[in-house]
């Protein structure tokens, strides 16, 4: 390397550490403050492996066992740990917040139905006999999975079965929904019960029959599209709702949690791809709101559906209410070097978690060399900032995630191959 381009690589080095300096310096303080406790962090998350000794650590039993605890926080500190830091073939299970087992599976990954009351175990060839795999055929990343098998929280086996397409979804009430194939818009739908059978199968059953709809105040659990139809269904693969999309290609569906606001993101037909068009709906097919977004990347309904956060393309977050659609307020980031990555909404939009990161630019060359940074930044219902907080990264491609307590007690944040546990305001 000459001389030359050694003092043009140094300089443009400093250049982006003071920026990135500025860049924070300048960052929006909080008006607002709110109390945040970091509880408990692990370093490699990774490589924590569950035993009876060591799951859950003894910083987070105690906030289990802590009489101003919530019900609702203990079963997100429960469910939440044991998805983020068991291994992806591993299973905890508890009894009133107490390890009981610990099970290994030699599947690819888990699933958690809301609530964390079932499981599931899905893809790999343990225990698939040499027919089962002659009929599940070419195994790949864009090929069917291999099997699937679910199970209740406590380690009751309820069903198994083979060469399933994605992506599979467990339901609050057990029930799993499964798509037809996993390419293509017209993926149909096929309802299991918590036991296994077959509740509904689109299209091959006959989907006008009365027996089929339920009406009143059934909670809708699931919506999907099938052809050029709306479907949002109730438990035991009722349907709640059956609507032809005239005006809109859906590209993905939203259900509110509480089943009452369905939010459709596609384009209308003979427009280009960008950007799109979304349509807000109540359950009864009614469009509450049209927008046209660049490109949603994320999604999050409130506990109870009232407000909802969409983060557009990675670079701007709107917060809206349900009921009439209006943006009440937006967060743009901070630069081109700043990319949005989730968005969670605690119970009645009172907080609004959002986690970004940061790249690291060399400026002279205008070279991006992986992520520098990121930050965890909390809101209020009015947009107003209340809690932030940067961490440097050694991650060059940002994996990570954040995930909320529904009444907005705890908070974890995983980034860079650590996981981060907060308590907010006690």
């Amino acid at each position: 390397m000459s001389n030359i381009h050694k003092i043009v690589v140094v300089m443009g080095m400093l250049a982006l550490f003071l920026s990135h300096a500025v860049l924070l310096a300048c960052a929006e303080e909080p008006q607002e403050k709110i109390n945040v406790r970091l509880v408990w962090k692990s370093v490699h998350a990774d490589r924590f492996i569950p035993d009876r000794k060591t799951f859950p650590p003894s910083e987070i039993q105690a906030e289990i066992e802590s009489a101003s605890t919530s019900e609702v926080g203990k079963r997100f500190l429960i469910n939440t740990l044991r998805e983020q830091v068991a291994k992806h073939d591993r299973l905890v299970f508890f009894e009133g917040g107490k390890i009981m087992d610990v099970k290994e599976k030699g599947h690819r990954y888990l699933l958690f139905s809301p609530g964390g009351q079932y499981v599931g175990f899905v893809g790999g060839t343990k225990g698939m006999t040499e027919e089962e795999l002659g009929r599940v055929g070419w195994i790949g990343d864009w090929g069917p999975i291999t099997q699937f098998i679910l199970m209740t929280a406590q380690g009751e086996f309820l069903w198994r079965k083979i060469r399933l397409f994605g992506p599979i979804r467990i339901l609050e009430n057990g029930e799993v929904a499964v798509p037809h194939r996993t390419f293509g818009f017209d993926r149909g739908l096929i309802l299991y019960s918590p036991t296994g059978d077959t509740l509904f199968d689109l299209p091959k059953q006959e989907a006008t029959r009365p027996n089929r709809h339920v009406h009143g105040d059934k909670k809708p659990i699931h919506a999907c599209f099938e052809k050029r139809y709306l479907w949002i269904f109730a438990g035991g693969g009722k349907a709640v709702l059956k609507r032809m999309l005239k005006d809109i290609e859906p590209k993905s569906v939203n259900l509110s949690d509480d089943g009452r606001c369905v939010l459709l993101d596609g384009r209308k037909a003979g427009t280009p791809r960008f950007p799109r068009t979304q349509q807000l709906l109540d359950r009864s097919g009614r469009i509450i709101r049209q927008y046209s977004l660049f490109a949603p990347s994320e999604i999050d309904f409130s506990p109870e559906g009232d407000f909802l956060a969409i983060l557009d393309n990675k670079e701007k977050l709107h917060f809206i209410e349900s009921s009439t659609g209006r943006i009440l307020w937006e967060i743009s980031r901070e630069g081109e070097l700043e990319t949005f990555q989730n968005v969670r909404v605690s119970s009645k939009g009172n907080l609004v978690l959002l986690r970004s990161i940061f790249l690291r630019r060399i400026p002279v060359m205008d070279v991006d060399s992986g992520v520098f940074s990121w930050r965890l930044r909390m809101f209020n219902n009015a947009g107003s900032l209340v809690w932030q907080e940067t961490f440097p990264s050694k991650d060059r491609v940002g994996h990570g995630s954040a995930f909320m307590a529904d009444d907005g007690s705890y908070f974890f944040a995983k980034s860079d191959n650590s996981l981060y546990c907060y308590a907010i305001g006690h």
